[in-house]
C-alpha cells in the first residue's frame, strides 16, 4: 500500500500556492490536504486535520510565518514545518530555526529541491537551503566564540599556563556539532572555510598550506562525514548541530 506524505501549504500568493500544489502533486508522492493564505488559517487547519508537513511562507498578511510557528509550538503542535520563502536574510533564517522549523528553502529553488526538503523534514531530519547554510555556520561559530570567551577567563585563572591543543573556537565547535567522526583541529578550520564558500586554493592561501594539502583535508572531511560533496558536508554538520 502506497503511503502519501500529507501536506498543508500556506502562502498569501494564490498563484504561487496553486503552482506549488500542482508541482508537488504530479508524482503522486505527496497529497495536499489543505491550503491556507493567512497564519490564522494555518492554526485552524492544523487543529482540524492531520498533516505530515507544513510548507509555510514568512510573509503572511496577518502574522509572519515565524510568529505562526511560535504559536503552533506553544499550542503543542509538532507538525514539521518547512519554510518556503523569498526572505533570505540571516535574521529571518535564524529566527525561523529558533522558532522551531525543521527546514528552510528559497522560493527560487527547483521543484526537485523542494521535494527533497519535504522528504527530509517528513523523515524527522533538518533541511536548509545550501545557499543559507553559511548563516547557520556563522551563528554557530559566533556562539562558540562567545561561550569560550566566557569560559576562557575562568580557565586562565585556574590554569594560567594551559596550552590548548586546539583553538578555543574550534574546540567549542567540535563539542557542539557532535560529529560521528571526530575532525582534527585543522579539518575544523577547513570545514569552516568551506562554509564560507572558499575553494581549495583559497583555503590553502588562508591557512598558509599548499593546495594539495587543502585538497587532502577536504577529502578527509568528506570521508569522515560520509558526504558526497562539499555542500552535503556542511549540511551534515549543520544537522548534527541542530540535534535532529
Amino acid at each position: 500500500m502506497t503511503t502519501h506524505t500529507r501536506l498543508l501549504l500556506a502562502d498569501d500568493q494564490s498563484l504561487f500556492l496553486s503552482g506549488l500544489e500542482a508541482l508537488l502533486s504530479m508524482t503522486g508522492e505527496f497529497v495536499v490536504v489543505a491550503t491556507a493564505h493567512t497564519g490564522a488559517e494555518v492554526l485552524t487547519a492544523l487543529h482540524d486535520l492531520s498533516a505530515d508537513v507544513l510548507l509555510l511562507d514568512i510573509g503572511m498578511p496577518d502574522r509572519s510565518g515565524i510568529e505562526t510557528v511560535r504559536q503552533l509550538r506553544d499550542m503543542g503542535v509538532i507538525t514539521p514545518v518547512l519554510i518556503v520563502s523569498n526572505y533570505d536574510g540571516k535574521d529571518y533564517v535564524l529566527q525561523a530555526i529558533a522558532a522551531g522549523v525543521q527546514g528552510y528553502v528559497l522560493k527560487d529553488a527547483t521543484i526537485d529541491t523542494v521535494r527533497a526538503a519535504v522528504r527530509t523534514v517528513a523523515a524527522g531530519q533538518r533541511y536548509v537551503d545550501p545557499r543559507l547554510v553559511g548563516y547557520m555556520m556563522d551563528a554557530l561559530f559566533a556562539e562558540a566564540s562567545e561561550t569560550q570567551r566566557a569560559g576562557s577567563s575562568r580557565e586562565t585563572a585556574e590554569r594560567p599556563d594551559a596550552d590548548l591543543a586546539v583553538s578555543v573556537e574550534n574546540a567549542a565547535f567540535a563539542e557542539r556539532v557532535a560529529l560521528t567522526q571526530v575532525l582534527t583541529p585543522r579539518e575544523l578550520e577547513v570545514l569552516r572555510l568551506m562554509t564560507q564558500g572558499c575553494n581549495n586554493n583559497e583555503i590553502a592561501e588562508t591557512l598558509f598550506i599548499s593546495p594539495k594539502t587543502a585538497r587532502n583535508h577536504t577529502t578527509n572531511i568528506l570521508q569522515k562525514l560520509g558526504a558526497p560533496d562539499r555542500t552535503k558536508a556542511v549540511v551534515i554538520a549543520l544537522s548534527e548541530r541542530l540535534g535532529v
